[in-house]
């Protein structure tokens, strides 16, 4: 905020903070414009908190109830009766989602227990005719039997379920189909897949209501700063030599620093956002400590300590930083 008297300042809860703070409003008269501004919730915003919460609930339990169903009543079934009761399950919500619309809620949770039942379909099966695939398999079926639903829900919590389908089909592959020995090839390719959607995410947000939410960008680079930061560690701390030569490594390590550029700058500098500038300092501190741990591994004993030490500092310094960049973007607002 750079006058005080202007005028043309968004009312948002921040800026109303930065005048509080700064004793241009009293505290009643903070908390009536929080009222004001809606940012208080109100009687009806409780109830719909609540209707909401009790759909979400009730349609977890519904899902877990069936799951335990077949779990307990397994050797009392038939096998047609097994496969029966999940798929009218499935076609029952389909057409409930058709009754209700997909435009509202309901509809976008009722879709999401459909696709989660699709899982359960598909392990009912293989129970039953004992078919010997991998369980890479399931995870890769359900992940593409649910793709239609997903780019039509428009629901973020379903695009969530479904990427992570994605990254377990590809850790269930790695681990039954190519084996020990290409680990470095597993974390490019768990980089590039977050990756992809967390840049489309951001690109499309600005541009799409529902994708609105920042959570899911955080929840992806996750998978990202894991492939990035395990690679990074690796090549510092000399692992490598238990690896084998491999330049993917080297690769990841590269990326590493490029990401950690990229992501504190853009964080900090164009859109404020503390949990991706803690994640990448995170990640930093990390691969450093790592290296660090190298360097000194002959001091034995005092390893811990001395360690213990560093980390101390290390987190005392980035908590000032962040401290730092979240206070200068209160001012500019």
């Amino acid at each position: 905020m750079n006058e005080q008297g202007n005028l043309d300042i968004q009312a948002t809860p921040k800026n109303l903070l930065y005048l509080a703070r700064n004793r241009l409003l009293d505290w009643r008269a903070y908390e009536r414009a929080l009222k004001i501004i809606g940012f208080t919730p109100s009687a009806d915003k409780w109830n719909r908190f609540l209707n909401i919460l009790l759909l979400i609930l009730g349609a977890g339990f519904t899902v877990c109830g069936i799951y335990f169903f077949f779990a307990y009543n397994w050797a009392d079934m038939h096998r047609f009766v097994k496969l029966g009761i999940i798929q009218f399950f499935i076609v029952g919500l389909i057409i409930a989602v058709s009754a209700v619309s997909l435009e509202k809620l309901t509809g976008k949770i009722v879709l999401t227990v459909a696709g989660i039942l699709i899982g359960a379909l598909l392990a009912v099966f293989g129970q039953i005719y004992q078919t010997g695939a991998d369980s890479y398999r399931l995870f890769l079926f359900w992940t593409i039997l649910m793709a239609g639903w997903v780019f039509i829900s428009r629901f973020t919590p379903l695009w969530i379920i479904w990427i992570l389908l994605i990254n377990t089909s590809l850790y269930l592959y790695w681990d039954q189909i190519v084996g020990y020995g290409a680990e470095s090839q597993f974390l490019l390719w768990v980089g590039i897949i977050n990756g992809i959607f967390v840049l489309a995410w951001e690109f499309f947000s600005g541009k799409t209501d529902w994708l609105g939410s920042r959570w899911t960008p955080r929840i992806l680079s996750l998978g990202v700063y894991y492939g990035v930061t395990y690679s990074a560690a690796i090549v510092v701390g000399e692992s490598y030599q238990y690896w084998g030569p491999d330049v993917l490594l080297i690769v990841m390590a590269i990326l590493f620093i490029i990401i950690n550029a990229v992501v504190l700058y853009v964080y900090s500098q164009r859109y404020l956002d503390m949990f991706m500038l803690t994640i990448s300092a995170i990640s930093l501190m990390i691969v450093l400590d790592t290296s660090f741990v190298n360097l000194i591994e002959t001091a034995d004993d005092f390893v811990p300590l001395i360690l213990g030490v560093v980390i101390i500092a290390q987190t005392a310094l980035v908590v000032t930083l962040l401290v730092r960049t979240s206070k200068s973007w209160e001012v500019r607002r």
